[in-house]
């Protein structure tokens, strides 16, 4: 049952994103209003939510989420309520529904969609070591997340609307405040799970491959944004996009995708680190 319904949910989330990128080019009247972005946040964190379900089982993708959700949404709150840690802003009905008049339901879900497969690749890039540090991990996977929002922020604020900022600064009218506060929600978020729940990570996407959907997930909500970033004329903000999905593309390709010798499979079915079999 559940891997059909992951089935249909990866084949409506691929033609709702190949739609949304020629719809993001060109003007157009939405079918579904408002509805239509919320969706296609809901279905990216479907993909992933099912993705880990199965590789860390359900118990701990469960407690990833709701901590991801429920923070990251306490923390956009707070801001929206009283300008800390963000800034001032206000959101508006353009990510659809909000929670309480304030908060867009779609926002905790991007925030998992970021932090999830960050939290990944820091994890793959010392996979090797016997005890990663929490706090070294939750630092790494703070700048990468800070560098997210300076690709999202232009044409969330500038071309979808998403929120309005009450106060400006150098970027595109974002303050600076802004991407402090992106960086301290993420810290505060990641080093617990990661204190007390890291080796999961490891462990449930050793095998090759394994992180292929959650980094494609993420690389199409920035492709969405990269390509309205060109067509509105956010030409540093698309540049940085640009780069910024590049350079993670290269680093995924380095650390999350190493090659199938160095694993073997074990009595169990599973993929486990081995070694390199021997050329002669």
């Amino acid at each position: 049952m559940f891997r059909r319904l992951f089935q249909v949910i990866l084949i409506w989330y691929a033609i709702w994103f190949l739609v949304g990128l020629v719809a993001v080019a060109i003007p157009y009247e939405s079918p579904v209003g408002h509805w239509e972005d919320l969706l296609f946040m809901i279905l990216a964190s479907a993909v992933i939510f099912f993705d880990a379900g199965r590789r860390i089982g359900w118990g701990a993708t469960i407690a990833y989420f709701v901590w991801i959700a429920a923070v990251s949404g306490g923390m956009e709150m707070l801001g929206a309520m009283t300008g800390l840690p963000f800034g001032n802003y206000v959101y508006t009905d353009n990510f659809g529904p909000r929670i309480a008049g304030i908060l867009p339901w779609a926002i905790p879900l991007a925030w998992w969609v970021v932090l999830y497969p960050l939290l990944l690749l820091m994890n793959s890039m010392v996979r090797n070591k016997r005890e990663p540090r929490p706090g070294l991990i939750a630092l790494g996977v703070a700048i990468c997340a800070t560098g997210v929002d300076l690709a999202l922020e232009p044409v969330a604020t500038i071309v979808r609307e998403y929120w309005i900022w009450e106060s400006t600064g150098a970027y595109y009218g974002v303050p600076l405040l802004n991407f402090f506060g992106w960086f301290i929600t993420a810290w505060i978020i990641v080093f617990p799970i990661q204190y007390f729940m890291g080796r999961i990570l490891i462990e449930g996407y050793i095998a090759p491959g394994a992180m292929f959907l959650p980094f494609a997930a993420l690389g199409s909500v920035l492709a969405s944004f990269l390509i309205a970033g060109m067509v509105h004329g956010l030409w540093l903000a698309s540049a940085w996009t640009a780069f910024l999905t590049l350079l993670v593309t290269v680093i995924v390709v380095r650390f999350a995708w190493p090659r199938r010798e160095v694993f073997m499979m074990n009595h169990q079915g599973r993929y486990q680190p081995g070694y390199r079999p021997r050329r002669y």
